[in-house]
């Protein structure tokens, strides 16, 4: 597939999950224990997606191995992000939105600039 297949693919998993966190974090504003079922769907779906384009990209980029550092780091922020509404059960409301959309502009500016 194309490049920007995989990119379009990539930033509609970037949609899904940030879609995903968000109406996880309003359900828990509104007091609900679990979150949606949508809510739980959308998340492992943009998951999937961001993880299957990311390496498709990788290929397309002619990135060999060992991996750059910002991809390392693309990697682990995925990690943090697929775990990210069991363990911001442990955080304040606030302190979980101000780490997601910080986590999602690290990603942001590593997978633009790739500074390392």
């Amino acid at each position: 597939m194309p490049h920007t297949v995989y990119l379009f693919l990539h930033l509609a998993g970037v949609i899904l999950l940030s879609l995903s966190i968000g109406g996880n974090l309003f359900a828990r504003k509104a007091g609900e224990t679990k979150p949606p079922k949508l809510v739980s769907a959308l998340h492992g779906v943009g998951l999937l997606l961001l993880i299957v384009a990311g390496f498709g990209m990788i290929a397309r980029l002619d990135i060999g191995w060992p991996f750059p550092i910002w991809i390392w780091s693309k990697i682990a922020i995925w990690l943090l992000l697929g775990g990210f509404n069991t363990f911001s059960k442990k955080l304040s409301l606030n302190t979980s939105w101000i780490l997601a959309i910080g986590l999602f502009l690290v990603v942001a500016f590593l997978g633009v600039f790739k500074p390392f």
